[in-house]
């Protein structure tokens, strides 16, 4: 059970579940380092996970019933305004875009009140009828957070067990004997609020979190075990017996696609487009929790399934030719966290790929899109721990890394200057590996629209498109070439006799971080890539160089930086190469950083002089 607490631009967090909590609300007891860049306060937050088997716990879709919840409003000096009942709070499912089938819900309640600061009070209960986790401890859940006093408990049947794994934090409990249960107890006091700094860390990285699981669970009929990787791929695969089957069609079909094919690679690259032909994605969170997939049977019925069923039908299919593939589990999004490696459970991970391992190769297959070229991984799933599916267990692999070799936008330019400062450009852009997924995006929208987007998303004023065109390349590190006519009308700049010239066109960097006195993160950056550009300007006959910038080149533990321009006969060459390295580093290196930033904003800027000639 959990209660808390709102202070306008600060919030309060309560609870009665445990002893009496007497400090006042009134908002001059808060200490002063805690309302220090917060934007917001929790006063007190007490969370109880009560576990009274595997079968039944309290702390909801179909597998959890909020029981109660309330709350209260304080003015400043801790005077109640208003008291707020479990029929104020609003209740919505919690359909996302792409879900055709979704049970999860939301309560909630908004605070309309125009005196600062304020703070609410609230109260809820949730019970489970199964579980396969404990609800997280992840105290600062915000920037500009600032926490009085947080305590989380655990209370346990002495027959039910867990595992946990902290960070941040003493790893130790505080543990006594209640009514026959066995009780945890974590706590943290005076956490001021941290302030975002660029590049920095996920906040569980750097706040006080614990993460639960029950070494036995009961989830929807189905019983497991996730002590360790081993047995929770026991328990996956166990979900996934005798849901391989496939229609006679798709059989005859599957046999036809691979009959004139010699090579197993070239017989799976066929095998996933006529997969990705004949289906499309929709997330259905239902079965077993939503960790079941629908059966190979029914997606040949049906057409359409989640990443689950769409995965489950791809390695039947694969069966069906002989292909030995596994189900492969993963924690997906361009900016999710990596797992603990050391703490086994289903709950890190929330979306399934395909794996078809070779002697000295592996493939990887994402099954819920379309489009996506076969053997590629995109910002969804790539540089990431996957939990291979075996009757045997499971097993952590990485899944495919893309390299700064790899990660390339190469870009050159023909760019016709007027006398009277308009271009007129001709422009050819390769987007390769994770860079292709940067326009990928144009391949699924029509011709209108790529133009629409174009408009959109080019960073020019003043400009007409007047041809374009995609082309793509879908092999395992696939390219998109990306090919536009432009006139960029005023482009150059007048000063009596003189023209200038801005030399870069298209990859303009603007950003520089800014200005922290004293960093106290880890600098970040989680891909490397590399961008090149070559621009060829050629000068309007009446016009002359004047002058040319200096060369820039930059080296250092970030990345690489160069950019230089050479006249050869009537035209000017604009020359620019930015790499970017990956990496953790340490945050006294900040101010290097942001000076490798201003010289490249400061390149980027450089203009070219021509001057009319006499």
């Amino acid at each position: 059970m959990r209660k808390g607490t709102v202070l306008g631009i600060l919030i309060i967090i309560f609870t009665n579940l445990c002893p009496a909590f007497s400090e006042e609300i009134d908002f001059k007891n808060i200490p002063e380092e805690l309302k220090k860049d917060a934007n917001a306060i929790v006063r007190y937050d007490y969370s109880e996970f009560q576990v009274n088997s595997i079968k039944n716990a309290k702390f909801t879709s179909k597998f959890r019933t909020i029981e109660n919840i309330e709350g209260k409003i304080y003015d400043s000096e801790g005077n109640l305004i208003k008291k707020i009942k479990s029929s104020d709070f609003t209740d919505h499912c919690i359909l996302s875009g792409a879900s055709l089938y979704d049970d999860n819900r939301v309560k909630f309640y908004e605070v309309f009140q125009n005196k600062y600061p304020y703070t609410v009070e609230y109260e809820y209960s949730i019970d489970y009828s199964g579980y396969i986790h404990f609800p997280m401890w992840f105290p600062i859940d915000s920037y500009n957070l600032s926490v009085e006093k947080s305590e989380y408990v655990v209370k346990t049947n002495p027959e039910v067990r867990f595992h946990y794994k902290s960070k941040n934090i003493n790893d130790s409990a505080a543990i006594s004997e209640e009514n026959g249960s066995k009780v945890f107890k974590w706590s943290i006091q005076t956490f001021p609020a941290l302030v975002f700094e660029p590049y920095s860390p996920f906040l569980s990285e750097t706040t006080p979190v614990i993460y639960f699981a029950p070494n036995n669970f009961y989830y929807d009929g189905s019983s497991g075990n996730q002590e360790s990787w081993e047995e929770v791929g026991k328990w996956a695969n166990q979900l996934l017996i005798g849901r391989d089957q496939l229609t006679d069609k798709t059989k005859q079909d599957i046999h036809t696609i691979i009959s004139t094919l010699s090579d197993n690679k070239e017989k799976v690259r066929k095998l996933y487009e006529y997969m990705q032909s004949k289906t499309r994605y929709v997330s259905i969170q239902l079965g077993i929790g939503g960790f079941q997939p629908f059966s190979a049977l029914e997606i040949d019925n049906l057409g359409y399934g989640d990443c689950k069923a769409l995965s489950n039908y791809m390695v039947a299919i694969l069966k069906e030719a002989e292909i030995g593939s596994n189900y492969a589990i993963v924690n997906a999004g361009e900016y999710s966290k990596a797992i603990n490696t050391d703490f086994s459970s289903v709950s890190q991970m929330n979306h399934v790929i395909v794996c078809v391992p070779f002697e000295n190769d592996t493939i990887w297959l994402e099954c819920t899109s379309q489009d996506m070229p076969f053997g590629y991984l995109s910002t969804f799933t790539n540089n990431r721990m996957a939990l291979l599916i075996k009757p045997e267990g499971g097993e952590l692999v990485k899944t495919t890394k893309y390299t700064q070799n790899d990660n390339i936008q190469s870009r050159k330019i023909y760019a016709d200057l007027t006398e009277d400062g308009n271009l007129i450009a001709d422009i050819t852009t390769h987007y390769k590996a994770i860079q292709y997924d940067n326009i990928s995006y144009q391949f699924r929208e029509s011709k209108e629209d790529q133009k629409k987007n174009l408009y959109k998303n080019l960073d020019l004023t003043n400009f007409d498109i007047l041809d374009f065109i995609y082309i793509q390349n879908k092999q395992r590190i696939p390219i998109a070439t990306e090919q536009m006519k432009l006139k960029l009308n005023q482009y150059a700049s007048f000063s009596g006799e003189r023209m200038f010239l801005p030399l870069n066109i298209l990859n303009k960097h603007e950003y520089i971080p800014k200005k922290i006195i004293k960093r106290k993160t880890e600098i970040v950056f989680n891909s490397a890539y590399s961008d090149n550009d070559t621009i060829i300007y050629k000068i309007p006959e009446k016009y002359s160089v004047e002058f040319i910038p200096d060369t820039t080149a930059i080296s250092n533990q970030f990345g690489e930086f160069k950019s230089y321009v050479t006249k050869q006969n009537d035209s000017l060459v604009y020359i620019r190469t930015d790499k970017r390295n990956e990496g953790r580093y340490p945050a006294e290196s900040y101010n290097e950083l942001i000076d490798f930033y201003k010289q490249i904003v400061k390149a980027d800027n450089q203009k070219a002089i021509l001057i009319k000639k006499q």
